[in-house]
């Protein structure tokens, strides 16, 4: 029986968890299983630092292309709604999260460098997990007007390691 492509190509799950320490990967407590997100794409972006150094009276300024960490990027879009991991991934973003009186989250935007948290990413998709550490990014806000369903788009660049074959969660 032919599956559905259009469908078979939504299957993915995506899991975001805040770093304990910064580019340090953390471990999944669980997906955002119920997050709904839309056209998520994680990708390897290189895997060489370009060389580019500031110059010195000594030095050219450039350094032979060394093969470093790779980096990488994830792009997703989710609906924002109530009591979902909006406040998770804003961390990511340059904003602080503080709980106030009644139990409810605040976020406020710093500069702040030792404020700022970054994320670790696992995507799911086709038997395959991508993951994505040390990752900061920015987000949109997407109305398309009253009465409407609001979203947003995120965008995230950190370290992209090597995929492996898991299931599902």
């Amino acid at each position: 029986m032919p599956t559905n492509p259009s469908l078979a190509a939504r299957r993915k799950v995506l899991g975001a968890a805040v770093e304990t320490t910064k580019g340090t990967k953390q471990a999944m407590a669980a997906a955002m299983a119920s997050t709904i997100v839309y056209d998520a794409k994680m990708k390897p972006d290189g895997i060489f630092d370009d060389g580019e150094r500031a110059p010195n009276l000594l030095t050219g300024g450039t350094l032979p292309r060394t093969k470093g960490l790779q980096k990488g990027s994830l792009t997703f879009r989710t609906e924002m709604v109530h009591d979902d991991q909006f406040m998770t991934l804003i961390q990511g973003c340059g904003f602080s999260v503080a709980t106030g009186s009644g139990g409810i989250d605040t976020a406020t935007p710093t500069t702040d460098l030792n404020a700022q948290k970054t994320l670790t990413f696992e995507l799911w998709e086709g038997g395959r997990r991508k993951i994505l550490y040390g990752a900061n990014g920015t987000f949109t806000l997407e109305a398309a007007g009253s009465a409407q369903r609001v979203f947003c788009s995120w965008e995230f660049s950190g370290i992209f390691e090597t995929p492996d074959d898991e299931a599902m969660p």
